[in-house]
């Protein structure tokens, strides 16, 4: 079974205390990934608001899953953003953010980007962990609760 802490680390947890507007979260997340990937940060942040623009990722409870193909991306990645404050994002419950898990996988295979949409999606909005995300106050503790088994997809009929 998939697992997020099998492609997320500690060092993809990013514990950030305010921010103002959506844009400036997805121009952090795409600063962080420019570093792991080496691709460039305008163009991942860009891939991840023309994403947004096609439907809010924000699934409500407080939890958003950005997300976006991207060429040249040899493999997928995540990136964990837990807000002190909620941020405006559009959700489909009206209300704020403050867990954000943000996935990049390569355009060439989005059924396994999906795959992991997916894995990530159960696991956040589980109630249980997204509780303890809220108590975390290290990337440590954040692992920790991402650390569970996710939920196998449900059988085809």
């Amino acid at each position: 079974m998939m697992k997020i802490t099998d492609t997320l680390g500690a060092g993809d947890v990013l514990l950030i205390d305010a921010l103002s507007v959506k844009e400036e979260l997805l121009g952090l997340i795409g600063a962080h990934f420019a570093g792991v990937t080496g691709l460039e940060r305008d163009d991942i942040a860009e891939a991840l608001a023309k994403r947004e623009s096609l439907g809010t990722t924000g699934l409500g409870d407080g939890i958003a899953v950005p997300h976006a193909p991207i060429a040249g991306l040899d493999t997928a990645c995540l990136t964990f953003v837990r807000l002190g404050s909620p941020l405006a994002f559009d959700a489909v419950d009206g209300a704020g953010v403050d867990l954000v898990c943000a996935i990049l996988f390569p355009d060439s295979d989005q059924p396994a980007g999906l795959k992991l949409l997916a894995c990530v999606a159960r696991t956040l909005r589980r109630p249980d962990v997204a509780k303890e995300l809220r108590k975390a106050t290290t990337a440590d503790e954040i692992i920790t609760a991402l650390a569970i088994e996710a939920l196998p997809p449900p059988t085809e009929l």
